[in-house]
């Protein structure tokens, strides 16, 4: 309905905030400091519920991307110890001219398909649960992808985020074998995790 579009539209102007803090997260992992970049969801969810209790009840939901917003700069600035410890500058230089940042944007584009494949795999999910079952239903769903999601984020996203400075360190020293060695292990131990995840919520369900 018209609300939940106006909140979208509102919830915006956070992409920007977040990007900033992936982009801060990403050199601070290649160096081997996780502890900031892991604490950054934490601490948007710290703030927007601290923002919802001070508001109470009764109070308009169109005030919330306040306290989103507010939550994704804290993130953000959370990240500049681990920058300056580093070296990096705190504000992302984007030269379209470099060479090295056109072939990174060629590199990144099978990622943003796969991204976009899954977005639009949840809105798909969204509209057919509302034209064949109810309005209603789409809460359900909801539930259901976050119960889904929890080991991919506990288990996938971790082990994504440990092994990829590794990856990148392996392939800057052109050590190929060792990648392969990385990548079969590090599959094999989500996987392992992931069964078991599963397991689980067959069991819940």
């Amino acid at each position: 309905d018209l609300q939940v579009l106006l909140l979208s539209a509102a919830l915006l102007p956070y992409v920007l905030p977040i990007c900033l803090t992936a982009l801060a997260g990403a050199p601070q992992q290649l160096s081997g400091r996780f502890s900031l970049p892991a604490l950054a969801p934490a601490a948007l969810n710290a703030v927007w519920i601290t923002w919802l209790l001070i508001l109470g009840q009764g109070t308009s939901i169109m005030l919330l991307p306040i306290g989103v917003l507010f939550g994704g700069l804290v993130q953000w600035c959370m990240q500049f110890p681990g920058l300056k410890a580093d070296g990096w500058p705190l504000l992302p230089r984007l030269d379209f001219k470099d060479p090295r940042l056109r072939a990174s944007l060629r590199a990144f584009a099978p990622a943003v398909l796969g991204l976009a494949a899954v977005q639009l795999n949840l809105i798909v999910d969204q509209i057919l649960v509302r034209v064949i079952v109810s309005d209603e239903a789409n809460s359900f769903t909801y539930a259901a992808n976050r119960l889904i999601q929890l080991p991919m984020a506990l288990v996938g996203v971790a082990a994504a985020t440990g092994v990829m400075p590794l990856f990148s360190r392996l392939a800057a020293e052109k050590r190929t074998t060792e990648i392969t060695q990385a990548l079969q292990r590090s599959c094999e131990l989500t996987l392992m995790l992931m069964l078991a995840a599963g397991g689980g919520l067959f069991v819940l369900a």
